[in-house]
Order: C-alpha cells, then structure tokens, then sequence
C-alpha cells in the first residue's frame, strides 16, 4: 500500500467529512505528541521506525518520505494516503486506516521539516 502526504491545512481543506478523523489524528500527533512518532525532526535519517512501531505499514513507505526532499511529491503521497484512509474508512479496514494515517503524519512531519510551510 502506498500513500501520499499532506499538511494539516491541506488535509482541513481536501479531506471529506468522513476524513475528520484523520484531521484529528495528525494534529494531535502533531500538536500533543511532543516529538513525531519516527524519532526524529522528519529529517532523512529517519527511516520510520517510530512511525512502524505507532502505525505499521511499510517500512520503505516511510524510507522514501523520510527521504523526500520535493514539497510537491511529499504533498502527492499524503493525498494518496488520505484517499487510501477514505476507500478502508468505507471498508472497515481499520488496520488500513492505521498505515494511511502513519504514511500521513509522516509527509506532514517531513514537510515540516523541509520548510514546505
């Protein structure tokens, strides 16, 4: 499963109702966290251990946003993700959720870093 990233505002912005949770979701692990999930500032030494360990997923998921230095492919993988987050919501597939808002909190957490906004 692959996901896309976005920042707090975007997700306020294009997430449909059904998505309040995700809203919810990255801003408190943003906001109330204290320190992102991954261990780290969001910066590329980060491989997402932190985000396995809250989330699980897959680890190369997290490899290449930790990686990632370009806002708008970082902004493309959190819209993936809140997409995917939509489709399992539909489903049921709470596990599915997990990983999507793991892919997200991570985008949000490197676009932070990297001075996306």
């Amino acid at each position: 499963m692959e996901a896309r990233e976005v920042t707090n505002a975007q997700v306020v912005r294009r997430v449909a109702p059904a998505g309040v949770l995700v809203v919810a979701l990255v801003v408190g692990v943003s906001v109330f966290g204290g320190e992102d999930p991954g261990g780290g500032d969001g910066g590329g030494g980060n491989t997402g251990d932190g985000y396995m360990g809250t989330y699980g997923g897959n680890p190369s998921v997290y490899q290449r946003i930790a990686s990632d230095t370009d806002c708008d492919s970082l902004q493309a993988q959190f819209d993936q993700a809140a997409a995917n987050h939509d489709r399992d919501s539909e489903a049921g597939d709470l596990e599915a959720m997990k990983w999507s808002t793991g892919y997200m909190s991570a985008a949000d957490d490197r676009m932070r870093a990297i001075g996306c906004y």
